[in-house]
């Protein structure tokens, strides 16, 4: 799977503000990657990933900080929050 950004929080609801502690859990994932589920609703799927980085603005939204690393379907969009992960793999819902 291409690995780079990707912006949340995905589908078609409404983007609310991210918590004031992402800009702590961005530099947490700088030092020490963090693992994190993606939860694709739509699909009923679960993604594993590793978490690089995370990149927020709590009053305006942005768009990709890197558009080269960022799916095509989400580069012109703007997000809150934008998500670099290093793998994103599927995550039986079974276990």
């Amino acid at each position: 799977m291409n690995m780079g950004r990707c912006g949340g929080p995905g589908g078609k609801k409404e983007t609310k503000k991210p918590p004031k502690k992402f800009p702590v859990l961005g530099a947490s994932a700088k030092e020490t990657p963090i693992n994190l589920f993606l939860v694709d609703s739509g699909q009923n799927l679960l993604y594993k990933a590793e978490c690089i980085g995370v990149e927020s603005k709590t009053a305006t939204p942005m768009v990709s900080p890197d558009k080269e690393k960022t799916p095509l379907y989400y580069r012109d969009l703007e997000y809150y929050a934008w998500f670099r992960f290093t793998s994103i793999e599927p995550f039986p819902l079974d276990r």
